[in-house]
C-alpha cells in the first residue's frame, strides 16, 4: 500500500512539472496574468517595499575625532561622538506614513488588477468576435465561389451576360480580402493577448483560446449596485485611508511640542557628556495643527464629491447595459430574420425566379445583419465589463473574485 501511495505522489509530480498549468477559461488566463505579467510583477514588489516595518528616519549616530593646535608644543586631540533622536513627533509621523504608504499600495494593487482586468476582457471579447467573424466570412467566400465556379460554366456555355459574370469576380475578391482581413486581425489580437499574459503558455495557439466570458446578466437593482461600489470602488477605500490617516496625524500633533534630545560625549583629553534639547520643531507646531483641520475639511468634500461621481457612474453604466441589452435581443431577431431571407434568396435564385444581382444583394442584406448581431454581443460584453468596473464586482463569472 505504501508503494502504491509513492508511486501516485511521484507520478502526479512528474506531471504537474512536465505539463503545464491547463489554461482553459478567462479566470484561469486572468490567474496566470496576474502572476507573469511585469506591471503586476512591479506593483506586488511596491507593496513588499510599502509593508517594510520602518519607513522613517533612524537616530543618527556620528563618531569623529578633531584636532586643536595649541600654543604649547604640544597639541590636543578630541574623539568623541554625538547621539541625536528625532523629535517624538517625526517619529509619529513615520509610522503614520509607513501606514499611509501601505494602504497605499494595497489600493494601487486594486486599481491594477482592474486595469489589467479590463484590457484581458476586452480581448477575449475582441477575439471571439474575430473567430465568429472569420467563420462568417469563409461561408461567404465558400458561397461565393461556389457560385463563381458555376458562372464558369455558364458562361462557357453562354447563358450569362459578361456584366454579371465581371459582377461576381468583384464580390468574390472582397470575400477573400475579408477573410484576410480578419485572420490579421486575429493575429494583432493573439499577439496582445500574450503581452498581456506576459509570458507565453506553452499550451495556447490562436485557434485554441477559450470562449470568452458570458456578455449578459440579469441587472440587479440600483440600490444594490450603488451599495456595492460605495463599499469596494478603489476611489472610496483610498478616500477612507487618507481620513484615517488625517485622524492619526491629529492624534498625535500634540508630540510636536516636544523637543528632541541630543547627547555629546568626548572620550579624549578628558571625557565630557553634554545632554541637550533641540525646541525648533516647537516654533511651527501651531501651523501643524491648523494644517491637519484643513486638510480633514478637504478630504469630508472629496469624499462628498467622490460618492456623487460614483452614484452617477452606476447610474449610467446600467442605463447603458440595459439599452445594450435591449439592441442586442433586437439583433438577435433579425439575425433569425436574416436567415430565413439568405434561405429563400438561394432557392429563388436556384429556380430562376431571382436574378443575380437580386440574390447578390439579399446575400449582403443577410451578412450584414449577422455582423451587426456579433457587433450586439461584443458592445454588450464591453458595456457589461464597464457596469462591473463601475461598481467593483463580478456580475457575471462566478470565478472571478475583485480584491
Amino acid at each position: 500500500m505504501k508503494i502504491i501511495s509513492a508511486a501516485l505522489i511521484i507520478f502526479i509530480i512528474i506531471n504537474t512539472c512536465i505539463y503545464p498549468e491547463e489554461l482553459s477559461s478567462f479566470a484561469s488566463f486572468l490567474k496566470y496574468a496576474l502572476k507573469n505579467n511585469p506591471d503586476m510583477a512591479k506593483i506586488r514588489l511596491d507593496r513588499e517595499i510599502a509593508d517594510l516595518p520602518w519607513n522613517g528616519e533612524p537616530p543618527s549616530f556620528v563618531l569623529g575625532g578633531e584636532f586643536i593646535p595649541s600654543d604649547q608644543a604640544e597639541s590636543q586631540t578630541e574623539i568623541g561622538g554625538r547621539l541625536e533622536s528625532p523629535t517624538l513627533y517625526s517619529v509619529a509621523s513615520s509610522i503614520n506614513s509607513t501606514f499611509l504608504a501601505r494602504r497605499r499600495a494595497a489600493i494601487e494593487y486594486k486599481l491594477r488588477w482592474r486595469d489589467l482586468y479590463r484590457s484581458l476582457r476586452n480581448n477575449f471579447y475582441d477575439i471571439s468576435y474575430t473567430r465568429e467573424a472569420l467563420k462568417l466570412a469563409e461561408e461567404k467566400l465558400k458561397r461565393m465561389q461556389r457560385l463563381n465556379d458555376d458562372l464558369e460554366i455558364m458562361r462557357s456555355s453562354g447563358k450569362i451576360r459578361a456584366h454579371d459574370f465581371q459582377r461576381m469576380k468583384i464580390e468574390l475578391s472582397s470575400a477573400k480580402l475579408q477573410v484576410w482581413s480578419i485572420e490579421k486581425e486575429q493575429n494583432h489580437l493573439f499577439n496582445n493577448l500574450l503581452l498581456l499574459l506576459g509570458k507565453k503558455p506553452e499550451t495556447i495557439t490562436p485557434d485554441r483560446l477559450p470562449d470568452s466570458p458570458a456578455n449578459y446578466f440579469a441587472l440587479p437593482a440600483f440600490s444594490y449596485l450603488l451599495d456595492t461600489a460605495i463599499k469596494k470602488r478603489p476611489e472610496i477605500l483610498l478616500v477612507a485611508v487618507e481620513k484615517t490617516g488625517n485622524e492619526r496625524s491629529r492624534n498625535t500633533a500634540f508630540l510636536s511640542f516636544l523637543p528632541s534630545l541630543e547627547i555629546s560625549c568626548t572620550f579624549k583629553p578628558s571625557v565630557k557628556i553634554l545632554l541637550g534639547a533641540n525646541l525648533d520643531s516647537a516654533v511651527f507646531s501651531g501651523f501643524i495643527f491648523k494644517k491637519n483641520e484643513m486638510e480633514r475639511k478637504k478630504i469630508d468634500l472629496e469624499a462628498m464629491s467622490l460618492l456623487n461621481k460614483i452614484s452617477n457612474e452606476v447610474l449610467e453604466a446600467s442605463s447603458m447595459y440595459e439599452r445594450g441589452f435591449h439592441e442586442y435581443t433586437i439583433a438577435l431577431e433579425n439575425r433569425e430574420t436574416g436567415n430565413i431571407l439568405s434561405r429563400e434568396a438561394n432557392i429563388s435564385y436556384q429556380e430562376g425566379d431571382l436574378s443575380l444581382a437580386a440574390y447578390l444583394e439579399q446575400e449582403s442584406t443577410s451578412y450584414e445583419i449577422k455582423q451587426k448581431f456579433m457587433e450586439a454581443g461584443r458592445e454588450l460584453g464591453r458595456l457589461a465589463l464597464n457596469l462591473e468596473l463601475t461598481v467593483n464586482s463580478s456580475l457575471i463569472n462566478s470565478e472571478v473574485i475583485f480584491p
